[in-house]
């Protein structure tokens, strides 16, 4: 038995379908457990090095753990990581963003991709008083209900269809 195998009959006891993604859920017979990242690489828990396509969906460009952005980390973990208030940086940061696109006035930070598409649906909303949003078939737009089914997620993989195959959708 590998060791990737062993950990999802683990995780299968304890985690919603044995994974934290329903991406993951549909890989068979069971998905790879990931030990660490260095670079542009991945390395299993059963030794496998391979390299990282994924890249954490977008963010992790540079790679895994690139030293530069590792010290700058740990620089500011040092000084504590979530105040649930706001800080300094982020004003830098949203200003560096603004400053390098003419279009945008103000940014929003948010903790996820699916909170990033629920508040860009509620914004179009209340801009646009419409109560429709119109999806591309066969991409993910995050894990918000409005938007999953039909992504090549597997909530289309197993069947579970809460919305017409149509993508136009009504909001409540």
């Amino acid at each position: 038995m590998s060791e990737s195998s062993r950990l999802y009959e683990e995780a299968r006891k304890v985690l919603v379908g044995g994974v934290s993604s329903p991406v993951r859920a549909a890989i068979r017979p069971y998905p790879f457990f990931v030990r660490e990242g260095r670079g542009p690489y991945i390395f299993t828990v059963d030794g496998q090095r391979l390299i990282d396509y994924v890249l954490g969906y977008g963010p992790l460009i540079l790679g895994h753990a690139p030293e530069p952005v590792v010290k700058r980390i740990m620089d500011y973990l040092s000084r504590g990581w979530l105040y649930g208030a706001p800080t300094e940086v982020e004003v830098l940061l949203a200003k560096k963003i603004v400053s390098h696109f003419p279009s945008i006035r103000k940014v929003r930070f948010v903790n996820s991709g699916g909170e990033a598409v629920a508040t860009a649906i509620r914004l179009a909303r209340g801009y646009t008083r419409r109560r429709k949003i119109l999806k591309f078939e066969g991409n993910y737009h995050g894990a918000v209900d409005y938007v999953l089914v039909k992504a090549g997620s597997a909530a289309a993989h197993f069947g579970a269809h809460h919305q017409p195959v149509f993508l136009m959708t009504w909001l409540n």
